[in-house]
């Protein structure tokens, strides 16, 4: 997926853009496991809740390059993206969430 994205921009991406296409693309393909497949871990395809494994108030953690991506940006970023992605406290989508915890995400500094 990475190198992929790399090569469809001739190298031309800013650090800060290539993080925000690799996460959106990431979230794009954990979601239609998420959505569709019952068996996966995390999941709400379940018709019975008590089965659902849902990502509302899951804990990530992020490592970013030290000195090239703002920390705090980042965490902020994948966060908003997966509280959309995943419609976390969606009012329009109540048959996707229990809960409405936005997920807890750290990032932490790659030196």
């Amino acid at each position: 997926m990475g190198s992929e994205m790399c090569i469809r921009d001739r190298g031309k991406e800013t650090i800060r853009g290539y993080y925000r296409k690799y996460v959106d693309e990431l979230l794009v393909l954990l979601r239609q496991r998420y959505l569709m497949n019952p068996s996966y871990f995390y999941t709400v395809a379940s018709k019975d809740r008590k089965e659902w494994r849902e990502l509302a108030g899951v804990h990530v953690e992020l490592a970013v390059p030290a000195n090239r991506l703002d920390p705090v940006e980042t965490q902020t970023y994948l966060q908003k993206e997966m509280v959309s992605f995943f419609e976390i406290g969606n009012r329009s989508a109540p048959d996707l969430w229990s809960r409405d915890t936005p997920p807890d995400v750290l990032s932490l500094i790659h030196i």
